[in-house]
């Protein structure tokens, strides 16, 4: 009589199939994913800085544009403040600027309420954003735009 079933060998053979295919697959689908964390970060920031130019234009007028000028060292959800104490209040949607990081977070702002150069952690990257366009995210402080 003939016995059904599958012998050890080849029981084996198919795990080590199996691990083989999950070795392959498993870190594209990791890179898949860090990637997406990335273009995360890198939306909230394009969000963020549309926060602070709908705040700038709300708040300063022509006679008040100077005073709004300037490094902005406190950076959270609800607001940027300058060390003299001016600050924008903003609404913003999605992902938030962490709170740990606020010693190293900055946004400038240059004449005319363009937004010259900000460095915001989101998640664990660093967003640098430079002259209208984000230059770098990475999981290591960047320290400027030259």
């Amino acid at each position: 009589m003939k016995e059904k079933g599958f012998t050890l060998l080849e029981v084996l053979a198919v795990i080590v199939i199996l691990a083989v295919v999950a070795l392959i697959a498993l870190p594209r689908i990791l890179n898949i994913i860090e990637n997406s964390k990335k273009d995360s970060a890198m939306d909230s920031m394009y969000g963020y800085i549309d926060a602070i130019r709908q705040s700038y234009v709300r708040n300063a007028g022509e006679d008040q544009s100077e005073k709004y000028q300037g490094k902005y060292v406190d950076v959270s959800k609800e607001e940027i403040k300058k060390e003299d104490g001016t600050k924008l209040s903003l609404e913003i949607k999605g992902i938030i600027p962490n709170e740990k990081s606020k010693e190293e977070d900055y946004v400038e702002i240059g004449s005319k309420g363009d937004i010259s150069s900000a460095l915001i952690q989101f998640d664990k990257y660093y967003v640098t954003y430079c002259n209208g366009e984000i230059r770098d995210v990475n999981q290591e402080k960047f320290l400027g735009c030259n």
